[in-house]
């Protein structure tokens, strides 16, 4: 029994292992299938078996759900189905397989490729069917030869292909695989022909290159140029890269193709491509020329408006200008630029990136006018012309300047040429520096390799005198005349009199010159105005009424034994002035100081002068300018004291100019109107004191203190024998109250006459010193002037007076005059050693005055020493300052 039943085991498992290897699993050739109408789906089945061993199988093509029995064969394993008879919605299908002795029942996915037609579109290849949406992108390639090419994108009804990565074109057979199972070559229904995509330039310069960027060129076929100036030429070309060709530059010379034209692309096999516009530029300037009438630049030539094709036009390499200037109007034979900066230079037309010939302009740089004259020592001179930009746009020097004898014998550069002001209308303002003194006239000269000579006659600036040293009459000494423009070789005569063995110093780094002379002052007149005389080149002469004779005064002198300068001094006998000794101050060096006072501030735009004291102001300024008749009547009056000041100009920290104006003609309402303009100068030395020539009379500035200088342009006179007087106030602003009424002034003067020096002294021993000249300059003369203190009854009508003040009122008379007049004073403070700061009495209380006593209570009145500049042209000017004096308490 058991014998049996091992034998029905071993009998059943022979049969289970038959059964199952009897199951082999099939395949199939490919599992993507090109579908086209009217055709069927063809593949071949395998196994690992004999397929002879399977003719029973049936096979089916099973899509949306519907099954089409399949024609197998046995034999081969070729399997033939009809297509779906259904409209094809999805590209997915099953191939079933099935055999019921050997149980085969097997499904193989397979995916349907619907393709209807290939053709061309200019650089990509088309391939059009239905659902190619559902196809992966990764998974499709299509190649032509051995190339494979680029898939662009994938729609629904097309498949987009590139062309542009063939080489050349070698069929029109495209072979399509997906997912690396080859489904198909595909013919194209319609002729594939070349195709040009660009061209590079598109405006085409002689001896540029082009680049042509397409598909389906080759090494058997040419390029054809149309122009509609010249005939059709076949070019030859280099294949450069895949669908890129070159045309060399060389051959474009030689056929010399100008203006507008088409290419395209002559192929042996696939016949003629698109044409593309192309110009050859090659733009001609024939004349260029400025009218200055119009300030129009023109330009005439051919090819000028770029033949009809949208591009940019520039004129560039002619003009001053970092970027090129487009034209205001353009055809293709005009240009026309407004307004436009011009160079000597080749100037260049460009169209888009191509370029003409260089032009060189027809524009002469020429010298017009001499601006500015010139001093015989040299400087800068300034002249202006036309066209006188001294680089061309590449950076080469156009012209030269240079300085030329009138018999051309030599020759000098002008250096540090200087472009100063664009005037407009091409003329420009120019300026360049001569470092050397020539005694002759000269030409101006501008010269270049590309240029005409140009010349203009250099005149000197006439000579002009700043001041002249004054000599003691009968006394023969050196005079110094200061100026500008002196000559070498000058001949001098003073009032007359030869004024020998002149001697010129002149330097470039100094603002004057000098000249010195010996002069025998043997010319009558102490009190009288000598005429200067100056003769240079031996035909220039130069006259001026500017030399004084020193008065004959002595030095000052006091003390308990009467000594010059107190003993405390030397007499300097030429200027019969006192130099102190160490210790000593004044202008008799009767006051010890050794507190040196400190700087003057100006006070901005303020109209009266302040010199501070610690705990006392002394009020200094130009409080009113009237005008007198001859009998000392007066007419007209201004007050200066409330009038709107301005800062015209601070020439350094120690240097101000203020200026207002005032209407001195009511009688004309148009008329200009009276410039009063001060000048301020402080020397900010706390120890050492200056020495100023004024006209001729060397004034002493005192450490810390304050100089100014007046100037009245355009005064209008109610009568010809009418003066105006300025009136100076000076008086003490402190107001406390001292029991100790002690006060002094010293005087000091010219002779009988004008004062020199005022010293006002506190009784705590701050002084104000006030300094003035006997000489101003009237209409470019220079005159004696006379500076008196104000008497009591003609102090009303003054602005400013405080009665119960020390004040001093002082007046200037000037005597009518067409041009200008000059005055210049300094004031200063000097600390004695004594001083009492803590001293209540910190005021002038009531002063003791040699000369008057004004209401008991005498102020000082300053006069300035000011600058009076009358033009004809101008009304005349006069300002008042603000300086504050601050000081330490010792």
């Amino acid at each position: 029994m058991k014998n049996k039943i091992f034998i029905e085991y071993i009998i059943f498992s022979i049969l289970f292992i038959g059964l199952v290897f009897s199951q082999n699993i099939f395949s199939i050739s490919k599992n993507s299938f090109l579908f086209k109408p009217s055709s069927q789906i063809s593949f071949r089945l395998s196994t690992n078996g004999l397929i002879s061993d399977y003719g029973e199988m049936e096979v089916y093509l099973i899509y949306l759900n519907k099954d089409v029995k399949c024609n197998f064969d046995s034999l081969t394993g070729e399997t033939n189905c009809d297509q779906p008879t259904e409209e094809l919605t999805s590209v997915k299908a099953i191939i079933k397989l099935t055999e019921t002795k050997l149980n085969i029942d097997q499904n193989i996915n397979i995916t349907l490729i619907n393709l209807i037609d290939i053709k061309q579109d200019q650089t990509l290849l088309i391939i059009e069917g239905t659902l190619f949406d559902q196809l992966e992108k990764s998974k499709i390639t299509v190649s032509n030869g051995s190339t494979p090419l680029k898939i662009v994108d994938v729609e629904p009804n097309k498949i987009s292909i590139s062309l542009i990565d063939l080489p050349s074109y070698s069929s029109g057979a495209f072979v399509f695989y997906y997912d690396s199972a080859l489904i198909d070559t595909l013919y194209g229904t319609s002729k594939f022909v070349p195709y040009i995509t660009t061209i590079s330039p598109f405006l085409i310069n002689s001896g540029d290159d082009i680049l042509i960027k397409g598909v389906f060129f080759d090494v058997e076929s040419k390029f054809t140029i149309n122009s509609v100036w010249s005939q059709s030429s076949s070019i030859p070309y280099e294949i450069n890269g895949p669908s890129s060709a070159i045309i060399k530059g060389d051959t474009l010379k030689i056929l010399s193709i100008s203006g507008e034209a088409i290419i395209f692309y002559n192929s042996s096999t696939l016949g003629i491509s698109n044409s593309m516009e192309i110009g050859f530029t090659l733009p001609t300037i024939i004349n260029a020329n400025y009218d200055f009438n119009l300030q129009q630049f023109f330009i005439f030539g051919n090819f000028l408006d770029a033949y009809g094709l949208k591009t940019s036009l520039y004129i560039n390499g002619c003009a001053i200008t970092n970027t090129p200037i487009s034209p205001n109007f353009q055809n293709s034979t005009l240009l026309i630029f407004n307004k436009p900066t011009l160079i000597l230079d080749s100037c260049v037309f460009k169209c888009s990136n191509s370029y003409s010939s260089p032009y060189l302009l027809n524009i002469n740089p020429v010298l017009i006018k001499i601006d500015k004259t010139i001093e015989r020592k040299g400087g800068n001179i300034y002249f202006s012309g036309n066209y006188l930009t001294e680089y061309n746009s590449k950076g080469d020097k156009i012209y030269d300047v240079s300085i030329e004898s009138q018999n051309k014998s030599f020759n000098y550069p002008c250096k540090d040429i200087k472009q100063i002001q664009y005037i407009g209308n091409q003329n420009y303002l120019m300026s360049c520096f001569i470092d050397q003194y020539f005694d002759f006239q000269f030409n101006l000269k501008l010269n270049g390799t590309l240029i005409t000579e140009s010349l203009l006659s250099v005149s000197y600036q006439p000579i002009t005198i700043n001041s002249i040293s004054s000599t003691f009459y009968g006394t023969p000494d050196k005079v110094t005349i200061v100026g500008n423009s002196f000559c070498t070789q000058p001949i001098i005569t003073i009032g007359g009199s030869n004024c020998l063995n002149p001697v010129t110093k002149i330097s470039l780094n100094s603002q004057y010159d000098q000249i010195v002379c010996d002069f025998k002052s043997d010319v009558q007149g102490i009190n009288i105005t000598h005429t200067v005389n100056i003769i240079c080149e031996k035909v220039n002469s130069y006259s001026f009424d500017a030399f004084l004779y020193k008065l004959p005064i002595p030095c000052p002198s006091g003390g308990s034994l009467n000594k010059e300068c107190f003993g405390n001094g030397v007499c300097n006998e030429n200027s019969r002035t006192c130099t102190c000794n160490k210790g000593f101050a004044g202008f008799d060096c009767s006051i010890t100081q050794s507190n040196p006072s400190t700087p003057p501030i100006p006070k901005i735009n303020e109209t009266i002068t302040i010199i501070e004291t610690s705990g006392n102001k002394f009020d200094i300024g130009i409080v009113q300018i009237r005008e007198i008749t001859f009998n000392n009547i007066i007419e007209k009056t201004f007050n200066l004291t409330n009038l709107k000041w301005n800062l015209q100009d601070q020439q350094s920290e120690f240097q101000f100019i203020y200026n207002t104006s005032i209407n001195t003609d009511s009688k004309n309402s148009t008329s200009l109107e009276t410039i009063i303009k001060v000048q301020i100068s402080i020397n900010n030395n706390s120890i050492e004191s200056q020495q100023y020539d004024f006209l001729g009379d060397i004034i002493t500035i005192l450490p810390n203190s304050v100089k100014y200088q007046v100037e009245i342009q355009n005064w209008s006179f109610n009568n010809n024998l009418n003066s105006i007087q300025l009136i100076i106030l000076s008086q003490s602003n402190s107001k406390s109250i001292c029991n100790d009424n002690s006060g002094t002034t010293n005087i000091f003067k010219y002779g009988e006459d004008s004062i020199r020096t005022l010293e006002l002294t506190l009784s705590n021993g701050q002084t104000l010193v006030g300094t003035f000249s006997n000489r101003m300059k009237v209409d470019d003369r220079v005159i004696r002037t006379k500076i008196e203190l104000l008497s009591n009854d003609k102090l009303n009508g003054i602005p400013l007076i405080n009665r119960e003040s020390n004040n001093i009122v002082s007046v200037l008379t000037i005597n009518n005059f067409q041009k200008n007049v000059i005055i210049d004073p300094s004031f200063g403070l000097l600390i004695s050693n004594d001083i009492n700061t803590n001293d209540s009495c910190n005021d002038f209380p009531k002063w003791k005055i040699a000369v008057i006593v004004v209401c008991g209570a005498v102020g000082l009145s300053i006069l300035f020493i000011v600058s009076f500049f009358l033009y004809k042209n101008f009304k005349t000017s006069s300002i008042i300052l603000e300086i504050r004096l601050r000081l330490k308490k010792w």
